[in-house]
């Protein structure tokens, strides 16, 4: 039994009614135990039973028969729900069947994100693999920058001990950007594209990253200028030195400015001969 209400916040107190209304730790049917599942942007229902069996997530539900997972979306819950009902993962294409294909397999994408995030946070590790293999599968549809703003997006705070999503990562960055000036240039680490909240980490690591591009672009203004000092300083040895090589060729590629004219001639037809 799946119900779903997708305006949390002017139906919420018919949601918490029509969960107690059907909940009564009296009844004896399991099937009657209902709790109401709150996500960001929206309401699902799941039968106690069934929740009971992710102990994690089972022990925050409150005594009003509630389980607030405010930082999950409608769509991963329906997932999560889904998963716990059928035991495979499927995700409800109708909330976004209207969006352009592109901008869906971002948005799916960016779901799958927010399931594996909600497996790992509760221990649910099946649903975890699942929601790998479908990451996977649909980041070939995207472009390695896209598939990277939805990393960030859906994980602000990974565990360092995440190996799978750090491999993900690292093959991602590889593919996006062939260099570390290519990162450093991008615009994923831009301040103006960073979201609204951030880890400690990310924030040291984006001043880290602005204060290298900014003396890196000190030391090369100053080299520069160095180097044109240094030629300035030695244009004009420089230029007597090609004068006087100039002068130097002319004068043995002109036979009749050569002070000996005939060992001139001679020492010419030798050379040819040597070369010929």
């Amino acid at each position: 039994m799946l119900q779903v209400v997708t305006d949390g916040t002017s139906s919420g107190d018919s949601e918490v009614s029509l969960a107690q209304s059907v909940t009564s730790p009296n009844k004896a049917s399991p099937y009657s135990d209902m709790i109401a599942l709150r996500c960001t942007d929206g309401v699902l229902f799941v039968h106690r039973f069934k929740l009971e069996t992710m102990p994690k997530l089972h022990s925050l539900v409150s005594p009003h028969h509630e389980l607030n997972i405010l930082g999950v979306s409608a769509a991963a819950g329906h997932v999560l729900v889904n998963f716990l009902y059928k035991g495979y993962y499927d995700v409800a294409l109708s909330w976004n069947a209207g969006r352009v294909t592109k901008t869906r397999d971002a948005e799916l994408l960016r779901c799958s994100f927010d399931v594996y995030a909600t497996a790992r946070q509760y221990d649910i590790d099946s649903l975890a693999i699942l929601a790998q293999d479908d990451i996977e599968s649909r980041t070939v549809h995207l472009e390695p920058a896209e598939a990277l703003a939805a990393v960030k997006k859906a994980c602000p705070l990974p565990d360092t001990k995440d190996e799978w999503l750090r491999n993900y990562t690292k093959t991602l960055l590889n593919a996006a950007y062939p260099s570390i000036e290519a990162f450093l240039t991008s615009t994923i680490m831009a301040a103006d594209h960073a979201e609204e909240t951030m880890s400690i980490t990310e924030m040291l690591l984006r001043t880290v990253i602005s204060s290298t591009m900014e003396r890196e672009l000190e030391e090369k203004t100053e080299r520069e200028a160095v180097e044109e000092a240094a030629r300035a300083e030695l244009r004009p040895e420089l230029e007597a030195l090609e004068a006087k090589k100039t002068r130097r060729g002319n004068r043995y590629l002109n036979p009749t400015s050569h002070p000996h004219p005939k060992w001139y001639k001679v020492a010419a037809r030798i050379t040819g001969l040597l070369y010929t």
